[in-house]
This record gives structure tokens, sequence and C-alpha cells, in this order.
């Protein structure tokens, strides 16, 4: 089975990737482990001629920074896994991504944010779920 996990870094991504590796365990067969990262385009303000490289290696330390836990996570676990850097807009990638991957479940953090909230502003975890054509679990923030 092909699992996409979302990480951005967050406790919330952490949980999510913990119940990942759950999956993984109880599975009689092999599963592909794919972790994903996706920052937002930058404004379209710095195309100016040495901003634009300086944007992007922002966003490749950023994304280096927020994989770093979940990487030793997994080492830690023993479990084998890949990963997928892209830029664009949030959802809409994770859910072409797995699409094109052929990946058969999503497994999102949720953040905890008030119902209110997510209907007002909506949330990435609630937009993949709604673009995604794979299986999409959202595991709540864990509060103890």
């Amino acid at each position: 089975m092909k699992i996409l996990v979302g990480i951005d870094g967050s406790q919330a991504a952490l949980n999510a990737l913990r119940y990942a590796i759950t999956e993984v365990r109880s599975r009689h067969g092999p599963a592909d482990l794919t972790l994903i990262n996706v920052h937002s385009r930058p404004p379209s303000a710095f195309p100016f001629a040495g901003y634009s490289l300086d944007v992007q290696r922002y966003v490749d330390e950023l994304a280096e920074s927020e994989l770093a836990e979940a990487r030793q996570v997994l080492d830690d676990a023993g479990i084998p896994f890949r990963e997928e850097k892209e830029t664009g807009r949030i959802a809409e990638t994770i859910a072409r991504i797995a699409k094109e991957g052929a990946y058969q479940q999503i497994i999102l953090g949720t953040k905890g944010r008030s119902n209110t909230l997510n209907i007002l502003l909506g949330s990435v975890p609630q937009q993949v779920a709604a673009l995604a054509s794979c299986a999409v679990t959202l595991v709540p923030v864990q509060t103890e």
C-alpha cells in the first residue's frame, strides 16, 4: 500500500506520522511510505534578480528543517521512506502528487482549530479530503 504523509514541521504532522507508522506495522504486505512537504509558491513580487534564488534557498532550508524530526522518527522506527518537496497551492499539490503517484492513502494531522474557524477559513486537511482521489485520514491533534 502506498501512503503519503503530510509533514509541515508541526506536532500535528508528527502525530499523523506516528499514526502512519502504526498503519505500516499493522499491514501484512509491504507498505510504501512517502513524506510530502509543500510550501506556497513565493509571491511573484520576488522575480527581481538575486531575490528569487534567495527565496528558493529559504524555502529549501525550511523544508529541510520541517522534515528533520520526521526523518528521525522513521529512522528510529526502522521504516524506509521517500520524500517529496514541492511548492504550490498546498492542498492541490498534495492531492495531485497522491493521484500521480497512485497513492492509496493520504495521512494528515489537524491542528485543532475550532470548527467555526475552519468553516470561515477552510483548512488544508479539509481541502485535501475534498480534492483527493484516494482515502484521506485526518489525525486530530493530541492533547494530554
